[in-house]
């Protein structure tokens, strides 16, 4: 190929139609509802890879009354994340079972939270939350993420069928950003892929203190860097196991899904190569 002319076109359903009728070549994050306007068109194909993108609500941990374990744990039970991955997702999901996707090395995998609405109720009665607390609000990046408004609504709505009431703000991507790193937020739906393939670039850049979820634990940030100076593969396993469990408890993150990626694929495209990272190497790419 001589040139490679790269376009963003934010509409879903914008960006599917134009690799199906071959006004472009190949497209990526696809809705799941999508896969069937493939199965018997002549032009396209879709290429399914496993990610290592994981979506979670993370919570200001330094806002009561999130900054209790036990309101972060009943969150958790509070949200039917097996509904959102069904009936929103279409089953192109996996529900989250660490505080990282299964396809990083050094995954380490924990009971799911289960969907516990009198759990919840109790851990929030617990904490002294029992007649309910302030509105909340949960922050979202506006079109980013597949279907991330529609999950969202649905985290909203389980928490308020527990007494919790949360305003939804889906603002542009850089007031959004500026918002998160300011702290101006109880909760904020977003998402993570581990780009390297290295737990350390899951779990160092989101839980090391100082993090945007101002989430800090010495125990965790001791064993963080424990783990950039172990060589020995399986001893670096050891201590991230010990990460993962101390996370899975405390819970900085409502543990959501880790998506299936979706890329759309002109049938004439060959030598295109797709990552569970979302990359897409065109290196060899060629038109036939």
């Amino acid at each position: 190929l001589s040139k490679i002319t790269f376009r963003y076109i934010r509409e879903q359903s914008t960006r599917m139609a134009s690799v199906l009728v071959g006004e472009t070549h190949v497209v990526d994050n696809l809705p799941a509802e999508s896969i069937a306007q493939f199965e018997n068109n002549k032009n396209a194909h879709i290429e399914n890879i496993e990610s290592v993108q994981y979506m979670f609500v993370a919570f200001n941990c330094s806002h009561k009354p999130l900054d209790d374990v036990r309101v972060r744990q009943a969150f958790n039970y509070a949200i039917d994340v097996k509904s959102i991955v069904d009936n929103i997702l279409l089953k192109q999901a996996v529900i989250a079972d660490a505080p990282m996707a299964s396809s990083v090395p050094a995954y380490n995998k924990h009971k799911p939270y289960s969907y516990d609405p009198d759990k919840a109720k109790k851990l929030l009665s617990e904490a002294g939350y029992g007649n309910g607390m302030r509105k909340l609000d949960i922050l979202l990046l506006k079109g980013l993420y597949t279907k991330g408004l529609e999950v969202t609504q649905a985290v909203v709505g389980d928490l308020k069928k527990i007494g919790i009431n949360v305003v939804i703000n889906d603002l542009e991507l850089a007031l959004s950003r500026k918002r998160r790193a300011a702290g101006e937020y109880d909760l904020f739906y977003t998402g993570w892929s581990c780009m390297t393939g290295d737990a350390d670039f899951s779990l160092f850049r989101n839980f090391m203190t100082g993090n945007l979820w101002r989430y800090d634990n010495k125990e965790v940030m001791a064993l963080l860097y424990k783990a950039r100076q172990t060589l020995d593969r399986e001893k670096r396993k050891e201590v991230y196991a010990k990460i993962q469990a101390i996370l899975w408890k405390e819970c900085p993150w409502v543990w959501l899904y880790n998506p299936l990626l979706h890329h759309g694929v002109n049938n004439k495209v060959t030598g295109v190569t797709h990552y569970p990272n979302n990359a897409i190497v065109a290196r060899d790419a060629s038109l036939g």
